[in-house]
C-alpha cells in the first residue's frame, strides 16, 4: 500500500516538474525585465535554479508513462 502511495506520488512531482520545466520560460520575460531594471536580481537566480531542479526531475517523465529509452525503469 504504502509502496503504490510512494510510486504515485513520484509519478505526480515528476509530472508537475515536467511542465514546470516547460511553463517557467514564460516567466523569464517579466523576470529579466525587471533585472535589467536593477531591482530583482535575486528573483531572477531563484527562478533560474527552479528551472534547472525542474528540468532534473522531470526529465525522464513520458507522455504514456512509459520509461524514456535509456532509462533503467527501476524508478
Amino acid at each position: 500500500m504504502a509502496g503504490a502511495v510512494l510510486r504515485h506520488l513520484r509519478g505526480a512531482v515528476r509530472f508537475a516538474a515536467f511542465w514546470g520545466a516547460i511553463l517557467l520560460p514564460l516567466a523569464y520575460v517579466p523576470v529579466l525585465h525587471e533585472t535589467v531594471a536593477g531591482q530583482r536580481v535575486d528573483l531572477f537566480l531563484l527562478l533560474l535554479a527552479l528551472h534547472v531542479a525542474c528540468i532534473l526531475v522531470g526529465h525522464e517523465r513520458s507522455h504514456d508513462g512509459t520509461p524514456q529509452i535509456g532509462s533503467s525503469g527501476a524508478d
